[in-house]
């Protein structure tokens, strides 16, 4: 399956980088992503927050991406 990623906003190579999801372990099913935000981001408890991660996601028809903690 093809998942491509595009950044939206304005990165250094570095940001980029840092920023790109990525499977931290050997057989994990999913990727880790990074919050894009240059200000620290504060949930209350049972709280709700828009986190900003810098990417856009296309998927193949038929497959879905979902966001988990």
């Amino acid at each position: 399956m093809l998942v491509n990623f595009k950044f939206v906003g304005n990165f250094s190579t570095e940001e980029k980088e840092f920023l790109f999801p990525k499977s931290q372990t050997i057989g994990a099913s999913g990727f880790d992503l990074a919050s894009a935000s240059r200000q620290e981001i504060e949930i209350p408890p049972h709280g709700r927050v828009l986190i900003p991660t810098g990417i856009s996601i296309s998927l193949p028809l038929g497959t879905e991406a979902q966001v988990r903690s």
